[in-house]
């Protein structure tokens, strides 16, 4: 089981990779600024899981996994991305009102994983202690 786990891993890491690559060759990746990215960040996350950066701010912070995974059926194994995503578009948008609500649930989503994936990752305790810099 810890083979399979590991080998999955190693795949979304290479799918992440892929991703990134593709977004460079065909041009989609190259922003000419940080509000573009967020702009293109919230599109997909409105075309994939019905929800914005602003819809997923506004979830509450106590029931804020629960609601995720079970009512906008946002799989385990993507967590571990959209808190990246949150993260990502917090920091770009850092003097936004809102961007401060993304890192905090972007934390939650890091904690949660921490607490309940068979593989650990140091990127997720380095995140949560720079979270809790900031907010």
């Amino acid at each position: 089981m810890g083979q399979e786990d590991r080998l999955k891993k190693q795949i979304d890491q290479l799918a992440k990779a892929l991703a990134a690559m593709l977004a460079k060759l065909t041009g989609q990746g190259a922003f000419t600024n940080t509000q573009e990215a967020v702009a293109q960040v919230n599109e997909k996350l409105k075309d994939e899981l019905i929800l914005g950066l602003d819809d997923i701010a506004d979830i509450p912070e106590n029931n804020f996994i629960d609601t995720l995974t079970n009512t906008y059926g946002v799989k385990q194994h993507h967590l571990n991305q959209l808190a990246d995503l949150l993260y990502a578009s917090a920091k770009a948008q850092s003097a936004q009102p809102r961007s401060n609500l993304l890192l905090r649930r972007a934390a939650i989503i890091y904690q949660y994983l921490k607490a309940t994936e068979k593989t650990y990752a140091l990127d997720w305790d380095i995140k949560i202690a720079e979270i809790n810099k900031i907010v």
